[in-house]
């Protein structure tokens, strides 16, 4: 429909034919941007199902902030060196018997 009222155009058509230009476009936008976000969707489920959020593109993945996004994980942040580990080993945490 969008490309007759183009040919009409360029064939220096009817005005009213040139009005609906305008508002064609946008509900092209509009059907595009709906089968878009129901196709990331549907992706982003897929890839949830796989378990593998590692391997999803960037383009799945959330935004957050760059901070958030390059954050370690619990599991990073929660990692003990061997020296650690030796020490925690060496001194453990004293008890103390005091009754208030």
């Amino acid at each position: 429909e969008l490309s007759q009222l183009r040919v009409a155009q360029q064939a220096s058509g009817a005005a009213s034919k040139l009005g609906k230009i305008g508002p064609m476009r946008k509900d092209i936008a509009r059907i595009l941007t709906v089968l878009n976000q129901e196709e990331k969707k549907n992706l982003r489920k897929l890839y949830a199902k796989r378990g593998a959020r590692k391997s999803m593109p960037k383009s799945l993945k959330p935004k957050l902030t760059h901070r958030r996004r390059m954050a370690l994980t619990k599991n990073e942040a929660n990692r003990k060196t061997r020296s650690q580990i030796r020490a925690a080993a060496k001194f453990p945490k004293r008890v103390f018997a005091v009754k208030l």
